[in-house]
């Protein structure tokens, strides 16, 4: 993973050279080259990465995933994290997508929110920025009775399930165990009400604890899963339920039930 300064590309003159044209100082860009491949073994990587690069006062963040050819979930939720950063810090974070990125981000959702380009040239020229983010804000800033909304619904940060009292390791043992989700620790005054947290790739699950506990049978989670049939297959295994629906155009998709009946969909784009 590379960092170059985004103003000051091979072969431009430098300002003051002799004979050097002059022209309006630009806001100060920075690239992050993003690795070929990111999951989540890397993406803490990325996260330092663009991290560092906003530390040191960049204006316009170029991530630089233009010849990345696989990005997971958690790849998006590094992205993500840069694109909140960026905005606090009066930056802007670009994308330079490639097919495989854009895929991932379309499937999530996550094209509404940060700006992408087709290329490093078009990112840095901060032109030719891709329809998905201009296509929602187009239909998300219309004129309704409350007025026209001057903020920006940009991501879920997580799901929340109910437990019973007691039911953590029930959880753990699903969550845990079976889907393969990584515990978090829970801030010390929440620790406390019981529940638990988990996270794999971009998706957080909090379990929380609720006295009157009913299992939501209805309502729950859509959750995108690469490679979907790996997943019904280590379910099964576990004796967890598996229940295959082709409702949903364009979706594989099947539910299952957590071990205290919570139901979820676990879903992929038909052909990926």
């Amino acid at each position: 993973m590379t960092t170059i300064p985004g103003d000051k590309q091979p072969g431009s003159p430098q300002p003051g050279a002799t004979g050097a044209p002059r022209s309006p100082r630009q806001p100060r860009q920075m690239v992050v080259t993003l690795p070929g491949e990111i999951d989540i073994t890397s993406d803490g990587q990325v996260q330092d990465a663009l991290s560092r690069a906003l530390d040191d006062g960049t204006v316009v963040l170029i991530a630089d995933a233009s010849r990345t050819t696989y990005c997971a979930c958690a790849g998006v939720h590094a992205l993500l994290l840069a694109h909140h950063r960026a905005a606090a810090a009066g930056a802007r974070l670009r994308v330079a997508a490639s097919p495989a990125v854009r895929r991932i981000l379309e499937l999530t959702g996550t094209d509404h929110v940060l700006d992408t380009y087709p290329t490093l040239a078009a990112a840095l020229a901060g032109k030719a920025a891709l329809a998905g983010k201009a296509a929602l804000a187009g239909k998300g800033d219309r004129m309704t009775e409350f007025g026209t909304a001057a903020y920006e619904l940009s991501g879920l940060h997580h799901v929340l399930l109910a437990i019973p009292p007691g039911g953590e390791d029930l959880a753990r043992r699903y969550y845990g165990d079976i889907l393969g989700m990584a515990e978090l620790e829970k801030p010390p005054a929440l620790a406390a009400k019981g529940g638990c947290w988990f996270r794999r790739g971009g998706l957080e699950v909090h379990l929380g604890v609720e006295k009157e506990f009913r299992a939501a049978a209805k309502a729950h989670p859509g959750v995108l899963v690469q490679d979907l049939d790996a997943l019904a297959v280590r379910l099964k295994a576990a004796g967890a339920a598996v229940e295959w629906d082709n409702g949903l155009p364009g979706y594989r998709r099947f539910y299952s039930r957590d071990l205290h009946g919570n139901r979820l969909e676990l879903m992929e784009l038909a052909g990926a």
